[in-house]
C-alpha cells in the first residue's frame, strides 16, 4: 500500500488536501463500484473476499468526509506497464484550512 498526500489551491485561493491510498491487490469487481460507500455495500464485498469485519469502514469514512465538506471516491489503479489494471485507489479530499495568525498555534 502506498499513501500519497498533496495540497492544491483553486483560482479562489481555497486549498484542498488530497489523500490517495493505492494498493496492488485484486481490485474491486465492476458490479461493486456503485455500492462501495453504502452501508450494505461493504458487507457484500467483505463476505465475498473473506476479509472479516463488518465491512462498514468505507461507509463510515464517507460520512465523516461528507461532514467535513469533502469529496471521496474510488478508481482502478492503472499502472503504466504492460501488466494492465492492478489494484485500487481510494481517495478523499477535504478543505485544508490554515490558522490566520500564530495565536491559534501558540497554545498547543
Amino acid at each position: 500500500i502506498n499513501l500519497y498526500l498533496s495540497v492544491s489551491t483553486n483560482e479562489s485561493g481555497n486549498r484542498k488536501l488530497l489523500v490517495e491510498c493505492v494498493d496492488t491487490g485484486p481490485g474491486v469487481q465492476i458490479e461493486h463500484y456503485s455500492s462501495l460507500f453504502t452501508a450494505d455495500g461493504g458487507l457484500k464485498i467483505s463476505n465475498e473476499c473473506n476479509f472479516g469485519g463488518l465491512g462498514l469502514g468505507l461507509h463510515s469514512v464517507a460520512q465523516l468526509i461528507s461532514n467535513l465538506s469533502g469529496d471521496y471516491g474510488y478508481r482502478t489503479n492503472t499502472p503504466e506497464s504492460d501488466e494492465g489494471s492492478k489494484g485500487s485507489v481510494f481517495w478523499f479530499s477535504v478543505p485544508f484550512l490554515l490558522p490566520e495568525n500564530n495565536e491559534a498555534t501558540s497554545t498547543l
